[in-house]
Parts: C-alpha cells; sequence; structure tokens
C-alpha cells in the first residue's frame, strides 16, 4: 500500500510538472517571437503601441455602450505615456514563466502576474482567455493548499526541459510563420506546401498594434425596413471564425471572393482585425503617420471600390458568403420558437473575444437585433479607420455585399439609406490636425 501511494503521489508531480511546465513553455515562447519581430530584440518593448489596441478594440465594439470617442482617446492617450512599462512588464513576464518550475514562491508569483494580465487585456479589449485564468488559478489554489502535491516538482532541473520546449515551439513557429506567410504572398493561394502543413495566422505570437484596422460591419434590414446591428458575438460558435476571416484575407490572401477589394488593399497596408500589422516597414509608416501634424491618408482608400455582390440563394457567388447566407436564414426559420431566442441572447461559449464588431461611428444609433422580427436582408459594410492621437478618423464605409434573406417585401427610409449604402467619408485638412 505504501509503495502504491509513492507511485500515485510520483505520477501527481509528474502530471503537475507536466501542467506547468507546458505553461511556462507557451508564454516563454510569445516573448520569443516578440523578440523575434522587431530590429532588436528589445524593440517590441521600446516600439509597440499598445494604445491602437484599445483605441480598435474601441471601434470593434467594446466598451462603446458606456464610452464615448473623447474618452477611448483619453485613455489611449494615458496608455501611450506609460507603455514601455506595460510592453516591458508583458515582455518580462512572458520570458520569465521559463522559470516557473525553479521554485513554488516563483510559481504562485508569475500566475498571479499571469492572471492580471489576462484579466487587464480582458477589461481594455474584450479578449478573455478563460481558459488560462481557470488554469493559473487552480494552479495557485493548489501550490497555497495542497503544496505536498508538489514535492519533487521544484528545481532547477525541470528549468531546463521548459526552456529547451520553449525554444523548439519558438523555432517551429519562427521557421513555418516565415515560410507559411511568404509562400501566400507570393502565390495568394492557400493549398500550397506550407499552406497546406498549417495556418500561419494561428501562429502569429507576436505583432505590431497599428492605428489602421479594416473591418467588417453588419446590419439587418427587418421586413418592415427597420436597420438592426447584429453582433458577431451572436454568430457563436463561428464568431471566431468570421472574425479571423478578416486577417485570413488580409494576410494570406484567402477567401477573397468575400471582398473582391482585398487585393488592392493588401497592397496598401497588410492589416488584421485588431490593426495588427506583422510587416516593421508598413509599422514605421503607419506610426510616422499617427505622429504627424500634416498628413494625407487618402492613400489608404482605393480609388474605385468593386461593385457590391448580392447573393439570393445558396448557389449564388461569391461562395465564401454562402454560409452566412444559410445562417441568417436559419435564424429566420427559427426565431419564432422561444428557446432559440432565449438561447441566442448569450451563445457566446467558448469564445474568447467579445467584441462585437458593432463600430460607434457608423451603428451608435442603431438598435440590436434581439429576433423578434423576420431579416429581409444583411448588408455587409467595409470599414477602415485611422487613430491619429488626436481623433480617430473613419477613411471608409463601404457596402461589400447583400445577402438577401427573405423576398419579403420592404422599404428602407431615406434616413436609414445612409447607413446602407457606401459613404465618401471626407478626410481632415492638415491645418485641422
Amino acid at each position: 500500500m505504501v509503495g502504491s501511494r509513492d507511485v500515485g503521489a510520483e505520477y501527481v508531480s509528474l502530471l503537475l510538472a507536466t501542467i506547468l511546465g507546458g505553461q511556462g513553455a507557451y508564454y516563454v515562447k510569445q516573448g520569443l517571437v516578440k523578440a523575434w519581430i522587431g530590429r532588436h530584440w528589445f524593440s517590441w518593448m521600446l516600439e509597440n503601441r499598445i494604445e491602437c489596441l484599445i483605441v480598435n478594440a474601441y471601434l470593434r465594439g467594446w466598451g462603446a455602450c458606456f464610452w464615448t470617442k473623447e474618452t477611448i482617446i483619453s485613455i489611449a492617450t494615458y496608455f501611450s505615456k506609460i507603455r514601455l512599462f506595460v510592453c516591458s512588464s508583458i515582455f518580462l513576464v512572458e520570458i520569465l514563466s521559463g522559470f516557473l518550475m525553479i521554485h513554488r514562491s516563483v510559481a504562485m508569483g508569475l500566475l498571479c502576474a499571469l492572471t492580471i494580465f489576462h484579466l487587464g487585456v480582458f477589461l481594455l479589449t474584450g479578449l478573455l482567455g478563460y481558459e488560462f485564468i481557470i488554469n493559473d488559478l487552480v494552479m495557485v489554489w493548489l501550490l497555497s493548499f495542497h503544496s505536498e502535491s508538489f514535492e519533487g516538482v521544484f528545481g532547477l532541473q525541470y528549468v531546463l526541459p521548459t526552456v529547451f520546449c520553449a525554444l523548439l515551439g519558438f523555432a517551429w513557429v519562427a521557421f513555418i510563420r516565415k515560410r507559411a506567410i511568404v509562400e501566400y504572398q507570393d502565390t495568394f493561394t492557400v493549398d500550397q506546401s506550407y499552406g497546406s502543413l498549417v495556418d500561419a495566422v494561428d501562429l502569429l505570437m507576436g505583432w505590431w498594434d497599428s492605428p489602421y484596422m479594416r473591418m467588417f460591419t453588419y446590419t439587418i434590414v427587418t421586413k418592415n425596413g427597420d436597420l438592426r446591428r447584429f453582433p458577431v458575438t451572436k454568430m457563436s460558435p463561428y464568431d471566431t471564425a468570421i472574425t479571423d476571416i478578416h486577417t485570413h484575407m488580409m494576410f494570406l490572401g484567402s477567401h477573397q471572393k468575400l471582398d473582391p477589394q482585398v487585393a488592392e488593399d493588401r497592397k496598401i497596408v497588410c492589416s488584421g482585425v485588431w490593426g495588427l500589422v506583422i510587416d516593421i516597414e508598413k509599422r514605421d509608416l503607419m506610426y510616422a503617420l499617427m505622429d504627424s501634424m500634416k498628413v494625407d491618408l487618402s492613400f489608404l482608400r482605393v480609388k474605385t471600390p468593386p461593385k457590391p455582390w448580392t447573393i439570393r440563394s445558396g448557389n449564388c457567388q461569391p461562395d465564401d458568403a454562402v454560409p452566412l447566407w444559410r445562417f441568417f436564414r436559419g435564424i429566420n426559420q427559427y426565431r419564432k420558437y422561444w428557446w432559440f431566442r432565449t438561447v441566442m441572447c448569450w451563445p457566446h461559449f467558448p469564445g474568447e473575444d467579445l467584441a462585437t464588431d458593432c463600430n460607434p461611428l457608423t451603428q451608435a444609433e442603431i438598435p440590436v437585433y434581439k429576433f423578434d422580427e423576420p431579416i429581409a436582408s444583411v448588408v455587409i459594410h467595409r470599414l477602415k479607420t485611422f487613430y491619429t492621437r488626436r481623433d480617430i478618423i473613419l477613411l471608409e464605409h463601404t457596402k461589400v455585399g447583400e445577402l438577401i434573406v427573405s423576398e419579403l417585401s420592404y422599404s428602407v427610409s431615406r434616413t436609414h439609406e445612409v447607413h446602407l449604402t457606401s459613404a465618401s467619408c471626407p478626410l481632415p485638412s492638415a491645418s485641422k490636425r
């Protein structure tokens, strides 16, 4: 019996060591990528403008119900003053996670710091890494009240395997990421040698936060001709794919039929839905524009946007938009059931991204769709925004396409037509900047 208990204790220790080692290797890998993407290993800490991420989260709808544009600019201004501290803290915590297993006190301190990091990210951006938070808190609880289970877990002999795994993971990410992205940008296809092995966007562990963002919004037209904004969080469990598809389009050149303007916009700046960029030269350009008092942002626009598409059935083009058409058609079919309307009040699990993609610059006056009216059509808009420190500029608000979900007849007022049609957004003059 004693021997069996010893064997059981060894297995528990091995399990806990594996969990802690895996956590450490995961975070160290992210820190190493941040050290890799700049001209120097410390460039991300000194040069990344994390305040842009906060502004872009607001433009994606996070906090837009109680924050004004002026408030978010003030918050971003404050974080611009402490960004060196914030970025350095993030980088150091990630790198030091490789020493999670050196001592119990070190592990508890780092796990608490990582929990605070994830909670801070959630408050500022709407990204809730709940699985990391739960795991970190459970490990802190075990370390506090069941420390005997960790006997034989801590020590320098366990740090070296953790660091080795982190370096191995970093090498894999760096190699595959570089080769896959180069391949996609050279061939504009998603089924070549490296592309068939891995999704390069899923390996973006480090990026630069940019003041320029490109995104989509979804506006519902009901059978009465009323407009309702549709949060992407209501598309769960497909919402992550819907949000990530924009990053796939811009970085990888995939799903270009969904938005025919992607090819032209990629030539200007490849920017993901959070405003993230990975090209250091484009980052320098965006930051220079952000700092300049006299700047012309018109080059970020496409002179002649492509004609919007329309889908009326499952056999229409572009085929990339057909799943969306089927999704909204399914809502029309099931919205009559009370249980469906109840479930759709909060379907967002287990997704991490709680930003709604309801842009406050264009959809603030449009109510949220509550599944209480039949959908006639869904209009998808392309938005481009730029944060200039003093203002948030709406560069483009253009209709990409329309999903005719039901052949219900409806009429839209002229006031509502402004929200549905493409709009030319005037740029501020340099003297006003």
